[in-house]
């Protein structure tokens, strides 16, 4: 097989069918990411992968830039290419016409293609088999297998999740089907095979809107549940408890995924004249930016100091937990309204490299948690990090200037807790 695009969601594909004994050409046009690669080291963190890579990089997963010979030597294709979208919400596909085009024209009779990227609906009847049959001169469900499987990892859990989740898939024709399920049934886990390649595509995008919109309202709960004067996550535990009931913690919401497919899916609707829950689910998340800048406005107050030249330490800049993307993050948000607002900015991240973090953010960046909270008036909780949630808060509250704020923008603290270890506490619908 060769996987084009080596990275979050097609490394650790190509890694996981390479260890299960598959011959995998993983293909990537960009030759540094594929040296690092080649070295047995992830370009991004994931927990595992850089031990699974090693046991399977030169030997049944090889490497090119040159994706006419990685095609030439397999029997099948898997496109992993990002997708993105306009501010208006229309699908932007520049990158992977270019690779259907690239593929098109070494594909022969009887090969698989398989489109594991985020498009809307008919995008793989429509513009993939198009692209494909016009470059090729291939009929797609006559002299080539034409399917979509959408990816469903989660970022810090994909090696778990490529067989732990089930996999979604379809085709365009029987054969097409077929195909692919072998594929996936070979890779390991369950296989749901789609009704429609329609249906899958919609799918995918539920997938990620369903998560967006119960982000949306447990932060509009946790805003109410504050004025009411209940701790919002003792509320959520006890709903919880009932199987009808799955609502999701607080806090700050982003990523590319999460972002953007609530968006295209509005485009893709049209005009609507009634209201949306979608679109007011994206206003509600991006609106906490500005509920959590207020939250440290309450926190200096209480503290009597003045905003202006203080130093605030913001832990976390990835857009959650376990991972090292930024892309879409809120911390880049939060960290501007900050520095509007005249702080001194600092930050750290478990996961992220000094340089790139301070390329990105504008920021000073420190690789130790003390350090990056040395002297500061205010921290604040902007990624749930594993690491913050085991940070020693005495220690903490040693090395900031007393008093402090302590602004927990995900709901990982437990109020007490930190008020014990001498900071005013400031939560999302905490008391």
């Amino acid at each position: 097989m060769a996987v084009i695009g080596l990275g979050h969601i097609g490394l650790p594909l190509a890694v996981a069918l390479a260890k299960r004994g598959a011959t995998v050409w993983g293909v990537d046009k960009n030759r540094r990411l594929l040296q690092t690669i080649r070295d047995g080291k992830s370009p991004f963190y994931e927990p595992g992968l850089d031990a699974s890579l090693r046991s399977v990089v030169g030997k049944k997963l090889r490497l090119t830039a040159n994706l006419e010979r990685a095609i030439k030597q397999a029997d099948g294709v898997l496109i992993c290419v990002s997708t993105s979208i306009s501010k208006s919400g229309s699908p932007r596909l520049n990158d992977l016409i270019s690779v259907l085009r690239a593929v098109a024209r070494s594909l022969r009779r009887g090969q698989l293609v398989i489109l594991r990227s985020t498009v809307l609906p008919g995008t793989t009847k429509k513009l993939v088999a198009g692209v494909l049959s016009a470059h090729s001169h291939l009929k797609p469900g006559q002299e080539f297998a034409l399917a979509y499987c959408p990816e469903r990892l989660s970022e810090g859990n994909a090696l778990e999740e490529i067989v732990a989740i089930p996999h979604i898939v379809s085709g365009i024709d029987k054969a097409s089907r077929a195909k692919a399920k072998a594929l996936f049934s070979f890779l390991g886990g369950r296989v749901v095979l789609a009704p429609s390649v329609e249906a899958a595509e919609l799918a995918k995008i539920f997938d990620n809107v369903y998560r967006h919109v119960n982000i949306a309202l447990a932060n509009e709960l946790a805003l109410t549940s504050k004025k009411l004067g209940v701790d919002m996550l003792e509320a959520i535990a006890l709903s919880n408890t009932s199987p009808r009931t799955r609502i999701m913690r607080p806090g700050l919401a982003g990523g590319s995924c999460l972002t953007k497919d609530p968006i295209s899916l509005a485009y893709a609707r049209g005009h609507w004249d009634g209201p949306s829950l979608i679109v007011d689910a994206s206003e509600v998340n991006n609106r906490l930016v500005a509920h959590i800048l207020r939250l440290v406005k309450e926190a200096f107050h209480e503290i009597g100091k003045g905003f202006a030249g203080s130093t605030i330490t913001v832990l976390g800049l990835a857009y959650k937990s376990g991972t090292d993307d930024v892309r879409k993050t809120m911390a880049k948000p939060l960290i501007n309204g900050l520095a509007r607002m005249g702080g001194i900015i600092r930050a750290h991240d478990p996961y992220i490299k000094a340089r790139r973090a301070e390329e990105i953010f504008s920021t000073k960046f420190s690789n130790r948690i003390l350090d990056a909270a040395r002297n500061a008036d205010c921290v604040i909780i902007a990624t749930d990090h594993a690491q913050y949630g085991r940070m020693n808060l005495k220690s903490l509250a040693e090395v900031v200037r007393m008093p402090a704020g302590f602004v927990d923008a995900r709901s990982q603290f437990d109020p007490r807790r930190v008020s014990e270890a001498g900071f005013v506490y400031k939560g999302i619908g905490r008391p």
